[in-house]
């Protein structure tokens, strides 16, 4: 059975836990809730994307680099991107930290409209 609106896509997901983060008045900018120990930065290094129909188009993005994911946590990222002060910037690196990794994947089908026409 041919499933052309039938799509799947991955991507992963890293999860960066810190003491500093488990201040109840620091909050993250991207859901306007507390940080609950975590962030989970924005992750662009793999993501496929393909439909599930014969013959079907797969589509890969990749970035590589040797400079740490082009540095997805840094004193910069923590700053502009999680609106961290200096101050707790430099508590964050001195911190242990637990780094957890994972994927996220979305299977989607949708139907197509039909058109009847009475002949």
């Amino acid at each position: 059975m041919q499933q052309n609106n039938a799509r799947f896509s991955a991507r992963p997901i890293i999860t960066i836990e810190n003491e500093v983060l488990d201040d109840q008045a620091l909050i993250d900018p991207s859901t306007g809730l507390p940080f609950d120990r975590q962030i989970t930065p924005p992750l662009s290094t793999y993501r496929e994307s393909r439909s599930l129909a014969v013959d079907e188009p797969a589509f890969k993005h990749m970035f590589l680099t040797r400079s740490c994911i082009a540095r997805i946590i840094s004193k910069k990222s923590l700053v502009n991107n999680f609106a961290l002060t200096e101050a707790q910037v430099t508590q964050f690196f001195r911190q242990p930290k637990a780094v957890r990794l994972g994927a996220q994947g979305i299977s989607a089908w949708r139907a197509l409209p039909t058109i009847c026409t009475d002949s």
